[in-house]
């Protein structure tokens, strides 16, 4: 059997093992993927932040396997892991292209002019209220965290924070930045539960 056989397997089995309950297991399983991950998102183009884009996206692959609903990826988890790191590098490119795009002004400000003409008043009244409720909701469920998984979650995911960085500016080691964020997100998912209807579930958390 090649390594990255058993490694598939070994990863399936890890997976299962955090899916019934094993909490030491994702530990294993950060261990086990994460260079897997780093290597496809360096060779998908991400440069520097492949392991930042690494990171994030063993966080979404852990949310997966803890929803038992997702039973199927338990059997090909490193291949799962390490397409999504794919994508969310690809993701990221097209991003920055956009980003880079010289527009010109006014074609902008037409586009813009033509989009403001098509809304009525009261629908940019609704999107601005539900963008209002939902930030408020969010900060809410922020506060029933502890300090320090709702500032690694602020760091990262409001000032836009490197993995690394966050690890030097809060003195913990990047392991541990990846687990408060895992906590915190999963933390995050359970409080929201019990509040959002399915279809704001939906909308807030897309993705999932």
């Amino acid at each position: 059997m090649s390594r990255t056989k058993e490694d598939q397997a070994l990863a399936n089995a890890l997976a299962l093992r955090y899916q019934n309950g094993e909490a030491q297991a994702l530990g294993e399983l950060y261990s086990l993927l994460i260079p897997y991950m780093v290597h496809k998102a360096q060779c998908s183009g991400a440069g520097d932040e492949a392991w930042d884009i690494a990171h994030d996206t063993f966080l979404r692959v852990s949310s997966r396997i803890a929803d038992k609903s997702n039973s199927a990826l338990v059997d090909n988890v490193l291949a799962y892991a390490t397409t999504a790191t794919h994508r969310l590098t690809l993701n990221l490119l097209r991003g920055k292209r956009r980003a880079m795009m010289n527009i010109d002004s006014r074609q902008t400000r037409g586009s813009l002019a033509i989009i403001d003409r098509t809304k009525s008043p009261e629908d940019i009244v609704d999107a601005r209220m539900r963008e209002e409720w939902y930030s408020k909701l969010l900060a809410d469920a922020l506060s029933k965290l502890p300090e320090v998984h709702s500032n690694t979650v602020r760091l990262r995911y409001v000032h836009d924070m490197a993995y690394a960085k966050i690890g030097e500016t809060t003195g913990a080691p990047i392991d541990t930045v990846t687990n408060r964020l895992h906590y915190s997100l999963t933390q995050l998912g359970r409080v929201l539960a019990n509040i959002l209807k399915p279809e704001q579930r939906e909308e807030l958390f897309p993705d999932r």
